[in-house]
Order: structure tokens, then sequence, then C-alpha cells
């Protein structure tokens, strides 16, 4: 059953889905497929994965690159993303994070970029990740915080919650990148989403803060 967030990240990502690679790429100074790649070298991901809010698949593509001979699902709640796909031969499926179609036990790691944000329930999708996963198996979260240094969160909020909005809905025709700085602005601290993640049933096991904190990467795993 869909809330009224997940309408509103249906509407804001139907109105960018054909640009948001590209301004993601350009706000971020390239970094943001540097950090998904940092990603995937910290978890060394094989086997059968699930990418959950894949948007156009390239954390998906990143994936299939690192590690060819493995199985890869894409997961997302917009089918206007999953359409605007360049991969043909990627398996995408359209829903919901917070209530995953699959088995319990059927994947190896469950993963995600510049997600959490955007869920109604936060807490629905660990239980979620957790349930899917067979026992070891690895989840990998990566996605945008408000940075810890004082000094540089001064200038960071200028950019980051002023001049991107103002830049990014210009270019997208629509309020997209107010509300997606807002998504940083409201959303809980690393810490709180170690918390949480641990609360699910996960083992925590590395916690890395990329430039102040702005990025954060969590891994945790399902223990036997």
């Amino acid at each position: 059953m869909s809330s009224d967030k997940d309408n509103i990240v249906k509407n804001t990502f139907d109105s960018i889905s054909d640009k948001y690679e590209l301004i993601s790429s350009i706000i971020s100074f390239g970094m943001v497929q540097k950090w998904r790649k940092d990603m995937l070298n910290e978890v060394k991901p094989h086997g059968n994965i699930l990418d959950c809010g894949a948007g156009t698949g390239t954390l998906t593509e990143t994936i299939i690159k690192y590690s060819p001979d493995c199985n890869v699902i894409s997961l997302d709640i917009n089918s206007n993303m999953i359409n605007n796909r360049r991969n043909k031969n990627i398996k995408f499926v359209t829903g919901n994070a917070e209530e995953m179609p699959f088995d319990n036990n059927t994947f190896d790691y469950v993963v995600s970029s510049y997600l959490t944000r955007n869920l109604s329930n936060i807490n629905k999708f660990f239980l979620e990740s957790f349930r899917v996963l067979k026992p070891n198996g690895i989840f990998a979260t990566i996605d945008a915080f408000n940075p810890e240094n004082r000094a540089f969160n001064n200038l960071y909020s200028l950019y980051f919650y002023h001049f991107i909005p103002f830049i990014g809905d210009i270019m997208t025709s629509s309020d997209a990148y107010t509300y997606l700085a807002n998504s940083v602005k409201n959303f809980y601290s690393p810490d709180e989403i170690s918390d949480k993640i641990q609360k699910s049933g996960f083992k925590m096991y590395k916690l890395k803060k990329y430039i102040f904190g702005i990025v954060s990467l969590h891994i945790a795993k399902k223990l036997e």
C-alpha cells in the first residue's frame, strides 16, 4: 500500500528520471560514482545480489562490471526510472523496498545507494533486507547526510541547500531538487542509521564517512 511519501517520491523522480544521473554527477563533481565503486570495493559482491532503489540501474551496471558472473536484480518503486534504463539485459522489478516481492533467504548481498532518505519507513526496509538475505549475507547502503564538521557545514549548507535546489529545479522544470535537499536536511545521522540497522538484527561491522560525513557507507552482516 502506497503512503503519501511514496507518492511524493514517485512523482519527484518521474519529473527528473531522464536527467537524474547527469545532474547527480555534476552536483557531486563526479564523486557519486566514485563512492558507489568504493562501496563495491569494500563488500566485494558476488553470487545473488539485490540492488534496492536501483533507479536507472547505474549501481547495477557497476556491480556487473565489478563481478561479471554475479546475478543482479534491480528493484525500484518507480517504473519511469526503470524505463529509462540503458542496459536492456538488466533484470528490473517494480516494487517497494519496504515490502520486497522476494522469498526469505534469497540473496547473498542487498545493496542500495541514495535510497534510504526517500523511504516512508526506513525500519521496514532494514527488516526486509534482513529477511531476504541468506545467513551470513551482507547488507550495504550508501547515502547523503548532513556534514558533521561545523565550519564545513556553513559552506556546504549554502551550496547544497540553496544553490543546488535553485539550479536543479531550473534544469528539470520541477521542485525535485528542493525535495532532495530537504530529504538530506531532515534525515537521521549516520550513527542513528547504524543503530537502526543493528536493531533490525544485523551485526554492524563498518561505518565509513566521506568528506566530513556528507556521504556515509554502512556495512552490516546477517549472522547465522
